[in-house]
């Protein structure tokens, strides 16, 4: 489904469930004195007729509940968090180079995420080897769109050995998580975007804006687990995105289509 088409069909459902949520019947009883059967009637002639009201109304609301809200999607163009934080620790070359740069920390980032999701299991947090497994699966999806990238402009580029880290307990993991996820989205990606916008590298500054955007979400999952472990409910799912590596936290009957890149909500792998 193409771009305008996704728009379409979500303006469309959004006006149908609004004009369902909008119809009522009015009712009304009464009668004059000494006419009993007939004002005995008229209640159960308004209550019939509310009935049909009831299951629009019930619809409706079903209706709006499926219906993803969001009516803008984030662009490198048209989003406000985009600037690169201060004293940044990025070193920026041209864009290939920070290709490479970035699937050197998305490969660090998996083996790191895969390495935490198994001491978590071992510490019985279920929830967080999940959310950590997911997320790992999530880096591989940005280091093949920038692996693909980067083999476009070199055909000898290679994938590079991945780095680890000291092993901690989960409660450490996840702030290194959020830690890691935070620096890349507002420090890392913004300004390996800008470079490439400067070089007029559309297709890199689009999958550095997708990479981007999923790693918000991913310091999100990460810091309300930590705020919640060995307290919140372990039966929580997670949802990926397998265009841009976006994770979903909940069942996903709110929404229809991805928030950053409009992949139907039908395609997320489930954890």
């Amino acid at each position: 489904m193409s771009d305008v088409s996704r728009r379409d069909f979500l303006r469309g459902a959004t006006t149908g469930a609004v004009a369902l949520g909008g119809l009522s019947v009015l009712t009304a009883c009464g009668g004059a004195e000494g006419a009993k059967p007939e004002a005995e009637s008229k209640p159960e002639e308004a209550k019939t007729e509310t009935k049909p009201a009831e299951k629009t109304e019930t619809k409706a609301a079903e209706a709006e509940k499926k219906v993803f809200k969001q009516e803008k999607f984030p662009s490198a163009e048209t989003s406000p968090n985009m600037n690169v934080v201060t004293d940044s620790e990025t070193k920026v070359g041209t864009t290939y180079e920070n290709l490479l740069s970035a699937i050197q920390g998305e490969t660090n980032a998996k083996a790191k995420y895969e390495m935490y999701s198994k001491i978590a299991k071992d510490e019985g947090f279920d929830r967080a080897a999940r959310l950590f497994q997911c997320t790992a699966d999530a880096e591989q999806i940005h280091i093949d769109l920038e692996f693909d990238l980067a083999s476009k402009m070199d055909s000898s580029t290679k994938k590079p050995e991945p780095q680890l880290p000291a092993e901690e307990p989960t409660d450490l993991n996840l702030i290194s998580g959020v830690k890691g996820e935070i620096y890349e989205t507002s420090d890392m990606y913004p300004s390996f975007i800008k470079k490439a916008q400067e070089e007029g590298e559309k297709e890199a500054v689009e999958v550095f804006s997708r990479a981007k955007f999923a790693e918000a979400y991913h310091a999100e999952r990460y810091s309300g687990l930590y705020a919640g472990l060995g307290i919140n409910d372990e039966n929580v799912q997670y949802f990926l995105c397998p265009v841009c590596g976006y994770i979903h936290e909940g069942p996903t009957d709110d929404i229809e289509v991805c928030p950053i890149c409009q992949a139907p909500a039908s395609s997320f792998k489930a954890y």
